[in-house]
C-alpha cells in the first residue's frame, strides 16, 4: 500500500510541476505576442557570393546587375538598410530605427562581396552584414591571394568596409539629422557670439534656425525611436539630459563660482528649452499614443494656439517673438511636430539643387520679414508670419540634408567623425557656451571665433565624459571605463 500511495504522490507532483510549467509557457507566450505588437517589421534578405560569370550564377551566386537592382528598389520605395548594432542600439538604447527597415545579409564572407558588392553599397549609400569565416579569412590574408570566384576577404578588405560602414554615424540614426545636429550646434552657438564681435555684432545671427533644427530633430527621433509604458519612456529621456544637467551645475558652480537653484532648471531664460523640452516630452508621448493617425490635424490646432496665445504673451509694438523666451517655449512646438511629421512619412528624394534652392528662397524670405519688422515698429504686429519660412526653411534644409549626394560628406573617415562627434555634444554645447564666451581674444577677430568654438566642444565633450561617469555611479551595471569616453 505505502508504495501505491508512493506513486500516487509521484504522480501527482509529476501533474502539478506540468501545471505551472504550463502557466509559465503560456505567460511567456502572452509576453511575446505583446513585444510582436509594438515591434517593427523588417526583411533580412541573405546573399552568398555576387559574381558577373554567367556560368556560375546560381540560386547562391547572383550578378553585380541583380543585386543593383535590389538596391534600387529599396531606395525609390523608401528602405533603409540596418545592421545588427542598429538593432541592439533600438532595443537597449532607445536609438532611432527607421520604420521601413531591411537588413542584407551576406554568409562566408568570399573576396566577392569586397569586389563587387562594396563599391554598389557605397554607390547607394547602403549597408550590408558580412559574416566571414574566420579561419578562410587568415588563410587568405596568408597568402595574400585576392579571388572573385572562390577567394575569402583578407584582413585588410574587412578593416577597409569596417571603416566606411559608418559606425561612427550612429548606427541606426538618419543620416540627415546627424547633419542637422552638426549644423543646429554650430547656429545656435554663432547666435551668441555678440560679445566675440569688436565691430559687427550685428552679423551674428541664426539662433531660431538653429533652435527650429534642434527642436526639429527631437521630434523627429522621438517618433522614430522604441516607445513602452510611460514611466519607462519617460525615464529614458530624464537618464539622457539631467546626467548632463547636474554634473554642469556642480562643475560650473565649483570652477565658475555659479550659484544655481533648483528653479534655475525650470524657469531661467538662459536654459530655457531644458524645461520646455520636458513638457513637449509628455505631450509628444500622449500624441504618439492616441493620435498618430491626425498628425496634420494636431500640427493645424497647435499653429492656432499658437497664433492665439501670441496676442497674451508678445509686446507685439517693439518685441521680436524670437528672443522673446515665454513665447519661445511655446512656438518651438510646432517644430518638433513638423520633426515628427517628417519622421514617419516617406518622401522621394528631391535633388540637393531642388532642397536646396527651396530652403534657400525660405531662408531669405525669412531674413526679409525679420528685417521689415526691425524698420517700423508697426510691422512688429504680423511677425508671426515669419513662422511660415522658418518652418519651411527648416524642412527644406533636412530634405538637403537627406540626399544620398550629401550623405558623402559622412563617408569621409575624419569629416565623419567630426560631424558625428559635434552633433551628438548638441546638449553639451548648449550648456557650456555661456562660460567660455568672452572678448579677451577680441584682438585677433576673426580667429578668436575659431578658437572659442575649438574650446566649447572640448569642454562639452568632457562635460558629456563627466555625464557618463555620474551615469554609472548610480547605476547597478558594473563600471565600463570605455563608454564613459565615448559619444
Amino acid at each position: 500500500m505505502g508504495k501505491i500511495y508512493k506513486n500516487r504522490l509521484k504522480l501527482l507532483l509529476m501533474c502539478l510541476t506540468t501545471v505551472i510549467l504550463s502557466i509559465f509557457i503560456l505567460a511567456s507566450l502572452s509576453g511575446a505576442s505583446e513585444i510582436s505588437e509594438n515591434a517593427i517589421k523588417m526583411p533580412i534578405i541573405m546573399y552568398h557570393s555576387v559574381l558577373k560569370d554567367k556560368s556560375s550564377q546560381n540560386d547562391y551566386v547572383i550578378s553585380p546587375d541583380l543585386f543593383e537592382s535590389d538596391l534600387k528598389y529599396f531606395q525609390e520605395n523608401g528602405y533603409t538598410t540596418v545592421t545588427v548594432n542598429d538593432l541592439i542600439d533600438y532595443v537597449y538604447s532607445d536609438k532611432a530605427l527607421p520604420d521601413k527597415c531591411v537588413m542584407l545579409t551576406f554568409d562566408d564572407g568570399y573576396y566577392n562581396n569586397y569586389k563587387y558588392v562594396f563599391p554598389l553599397l557605397k554607390k547607394y549609400n547602403a549597408k550590408a552584414v558580412i559574416s566571414p569565416v574566420a579561419k578562410f579569412s587568415e588563410d587568405f590574408t596568408a597568402t595574400g591571394e585576392e579571388n572573385a570566384n572562390y577567394g575569402h576577404l583578407l584582413k585588410k578588405n574587412i578593416k577597409e568596409m569596417n571603416i566606411v560602414k559608418n559606425n561612427y554615424m550612429g548606427g541606426g540614426k538618419n543620416k540627415g539629422i546627424i547633419l542637422l545636429k552638426f549644423i543646429a550646434a554650430f547656429l545656435i552657438t554663432y547666435s551668441h557670439m555678440g560679445i566675440l564681435f569688436p565691430k559687427y555684432g550685428s552679423l551674428v545671427t541664426g539662433g531660431a534656425i538653429g533652435d527650429g533644427l534642434f527642436f526639429f530633430c527631437s521630434g523627429f527621433t522621438l517618433f522614430m525611436g522604441r516607445q513602452d509604458d510611460f514611466p519607462n519612456w519617460y525615464k529614458r529621456r530624464i537618464n539622457r539630459i539631467y546626467p548632463t544637467i547636474i554634473m554642469w551645475a556642480l562643475v560650473s558652480a565649483v570652477i565658475f563660482n555659479w550659484n544655481w537653484q533648483i528653479t534655475d532648471l525650470i524657469t531661467t531664460p538662459k536654459y530655457w528649452f531644458i524645461p520646455c523640452i520636458m513638457a513637449y516630452y509628455v505631450i509628444f508621448y500622449l500624441i504618439r499614443t492616441y493620435l498618430l493617425k491626425y498628425l496634420n490635424q494636431v500640427f493645424g490646432i497647435a499653429f492656432l494656439l499658437v497664433a492665439i496665445s501670441s496676442f497674451w504673451v508678445l509686446d507685439f509694438n517693439h518685441s521680436v517673438m524670437y528672443a522673446a523666451v515665454p513665447f519661445m517655449r511655446i512656438y518651438y512646438f510646432l517644430f518638433m511636430m513638423l520633426g515628427a511629421m517628417v519622421a514617419i512619412r516617406k518622401y522621394k528624394v528631391v535633388s540637393p539643387l531642388k532642397s536646396g534652392g527651396y530652403a534657400l528662397v525660405s531662408l531669405i524670405t525669412y531674413y526679409v520679414l525679420m528685417g521689415i519688422y526691425k524698420i517700423d515698429p508697426f510691422f512688429c504686429k504680423f511677425q508671426l508670419i515669419s513662422l511660415i519660412p522658418l518652418l519651411s526653411s527648416i524642412y527644406w534644409i533636412y530634405r538637403f540634408c537627406d540626399t544620398p549626394q550629401i550623405y558623402k560628406i559622412l563617408e569621409y573617415k575624419s569629416g565623419g567623425k567630426f560631424i558625428y562627434f559635434i552633433s551628438t555634444l548638441t546638449l553639451e554645447i548648449y550648456m557650456v557656451q555661456y562660460a567660455i564666451f568672452t572678448d579677451k581674444l577680441n584682438n585677433i577677430f576673426p580667429l578668436n571665433i575659431i578658437i572659442i568654438y575649438i574650446i566649447i566642444f572640448i569642454a562639452a565633450y568632457l562635460l558629456k565624459c563627466t555625464a557618463h561617469l555620474f551615469s554609472q555611479i548610480f547605476s547597478n551595471e558594473p563600471f565600463n571605463n570605455k563608454s564613459i569616453y565615448q559619444v
